[in-house]
């Protein structure tokens, strides 16, 4: 379902956490980094970094994207395919 309000972009990075184990990434634009204690992704105004222990890619699609591990945090970073 897409909701939209003021300062939404329709290709945003859409974010999901099921608790500190599970993390789903829509509208990326590819993986910078990823190994058991890093994933970094690009996506089209910033880069997504999750870090954790025992990282683990269970999906990847040109869309989207499903990490299982311990995630310890979530940051947006600025940067991104299309960065001003």
């Amino acid at each position: 379902m897409l909701m939209a309000f003021d300062g939404f972009e329709l290709f945003e990075p859409q974010v999901e956490l099921l608790g500190r184990h599970l993390a789903t990434i829509e509208n990326h634009c590819g993986i910078v980094e990823y190994d058991e204690t890093v994933l970094r992704v690009k996506c089209r105004r910033c880069e997504v970094r999750i870090e954790g222990e025992g990282l683990h890619l269970t999906a990847l699609t040109l869309g989207e994207l499903a990490v299982e591990g311990d995630i310890r945090s979530v940051a947006f970073l600025p940067g991104g395919e299309g960065a001003e």
